[in-house]
């Protein structure tokens, strides 16, 4: 039901964490091509950046929780801003492997831990009986991102790897301003309810699955 809770729901999940996710999935989408054209990385490299990109995005989903529960307003921007880091990072990197391979360390790690966080948070914001369609919202702001993100992509690419990675850092850094404008952590924020393991896992699993794709 939608409730006094959802405007504050839709601009964490929808203005900020929504706008992360694209430009992440700008990126994300095009990384061979990145990996060769902006890294300067050889083709037969390929394999081994996604392996490192995928085994930092589990340390990022195994930290999230706890970060998620102590700290649920700081972890999500802190995430979100590590995002903004690493694409930030990639495009500093253009043809020094050791300044992009750095980038893709902490975007791995960033973007591992931001779903869960994000959808921790939304949770958190939503009253009861909202709770499941905010939960639903999360999901559907993960597929959007994906697909906003990957349409951008395909129109900055043609500009060159570096515009690409410039209007991806540029969705991420306004994604995470969009965040520090959602006021304090207060009180109703700091006790997840019980039933929220499940639904965390769930998108955990949901984010896991497009990030392998």
């Amino acid at each position: 039901m939608w409730d006094r809770t959802a405007g504050r729901v839709v601009h964490v999940a929808v203005g900020g964490g929504g706008l992360v996710l694209v430009g992440h999935f700008a990126a994300f989408t095009y990384i061979t091509t990145l990996v060769t054209g902006l890294g300067g990385l050889a083709s037969s490299a390929i394999p081994a950046v996604l392996l490192v990109l995928g085994v930092t995005g589990g340390v990022g989903v195994a930290v999230s929780g706890l970060a998620a529960d102590r700290f649920p307003r700081a972890a999500l921007i802190f995430a979100s801003a590590l995002v903004a880091l690493g694409l930030g990072l990639l495009l500093l990197g253009n043809r020094q492997p050791a300044v992009f391979l750095t980038g893709m360390v902490v975007w791995g790690l960033a973007i591992g831990a931001f779903p869960p966080i994000l959808q921790a948070r939304v949770l958190r914001l939503s009253s009861p009986s909202f709770r499941p369609l905010a939960g639903s919202i999360v999901v559907t702001v993960l597929n959007l991102g994906d697909a906003a993100g990957a349409t951008l992509g395909g129109i900055t690419l043609g500009q060159g790897n570096d515009v690409l990675v410039l209007s991806a850092l540029v969705a991420a850094t306004a994604g995470t301003l969009a965040l520090t404008l959602d006021r304090r952590t207060d009180a109703a924020d700091v006790i997840a309810p019980d039933n929220q393991e499940n639904e965390l896992a769930g998108v955990a699993d949901h984010a896991l699955t497009r990030e392998a794709r």
